[in-house]
């Protein structure tokens, strides 16, 4: 009689703990279910948002193309759309929003070397003041310098070239090229994380060498590479420029004669007062899904006629 309760007993102990697997089970497949389906709807909203990516860019380079048939010898922020901020509605539930930075605002990394993939070390310098600025070492002018110029010699013990980078664990070569975006700095020797949140603000990637210059553009560049620039000028020059530039310089001649401190070598090598490139960070919101963008786009001028902006990147982020 106890053989048999300690049976019935055991038999219902272990159908209960069916029914427990059984619900567990249950449960598991359903949450997988329900991620499953949620991973869709999530891939359906942001293709579905996707389709709509191209209205900032295109909203953005349309902004641009009209400030430039404007014919405006500068750009400045003071009077010219390109510094008002984008949006756009292209679907019921979509906004699109941008907002346009003069990329020529920025030191263009890509000028460190010249036409023959050597160093220029004008430009080196005023990188190197520019790193100091910024509470950076200036040393790390050197391991830049050498991941984007052509030869294989490493500029010192700051330098580092393919023999440093094939060494490492998981092993690389240089560019050797000038780069596409600046994000390619992450892999230089000493470009932690840190360093390139502190610089990205102040530097660009342009398609262009010492020869065939894109100036920094007067009107629009920051306090910090002011000071790599004019920093010898004087303490107050830099305050100065900044304070006064409310109004747009019209030339660097102009810039050159009113303020009569400032080395006029440097300001004919590298600025100017008009840009031709834009940088675009853009955000889609609706329909249950976000996608940020951002693009470097060009004002495209061939003999004078101006056409329209071409878009030398995009990326997601």
């Amino acid at each position: 009689m106890n053989l048999t309760r300690k049976q019935h007993g055991t038999a219902i102990i272990t159908a209960l703990l069916v029914v427990v697997i059984a619900a567990l089970i249950a449960t598991w497949l359903l949450t997988q279910q329900a991620q499953s389906l949620s991973r869709v709807e999530r891939t359906v909203e942001r293709t579905q948002i996707s389709a709509y990516a191209n209205t900032a860019i295109d909203w953005s380079r349309a902004i641009v193309y009209e400030d430039a048939k404007k014919g405006a010898v500068y750009t400045h922020p003071y009077d010219q759309l390109w510094a008002k901020n984008v949006q756009a509605a292209p679907a019921e539930g979509v906004l699109a929003s941008g907002v346009l930075n003069d990329a020529q605002a920025r030191f263009n990394v890509n000028q460190l070397v010249d036409d023959n993939g050597k160093a220029s070390e004008p430009d080196i310098a005023v990188f190197r003041r520019l790193l100091t600025e910024l509470t950076l070492d200036p040393n790390l002018a050197d391991a830049i310098v050498d991941f984007i110029d052509r030869d294989d010699d490493a500029r010192g013990a700051s330098g580092a070239e393919n023999g440093y980078y094939t060494s490492l664990p998981k092993p690389y070569r240089a560019a050797n090229r000038l780069l596409v975006h600046t994000d390619e700095l992450a892999r230089v020797k000493g470009v932690t994380g840190d360093v390139m949140r502190r610089l990205n603000p102040f530097i660009v990637a342009l398609p262009a060498t010492p020869s065939k210059r894109v100036p920094i553009n007067l009107n629009t560049a920051p306090t910090e590479l002011l000071a790599a620039l004019f920093g010898g000028a004087g303490g107050d020059t830099v305050a100065e420029i900044v304070r006064l530039r409310d109004l747009p310089i019209r030339s660097v001649a102009e810039f050159k004669d009113r303020f009569k401190t400032v080395d006029g070598q440097i300001a004919d090598r590298f600025t100017g007062v008009k840009s031709q490139h834009f940088l675009l960070n853009a955000a889609l919101v609706g329909n249950g899904a976000a996608l940020r963008q951002t693009a470097l786009l060009q004002v495209v001028i061939n003999e004078g006629a101006i056409g329209w902006p071409r878009i030398i990147w995009v990326k997601e982020t």
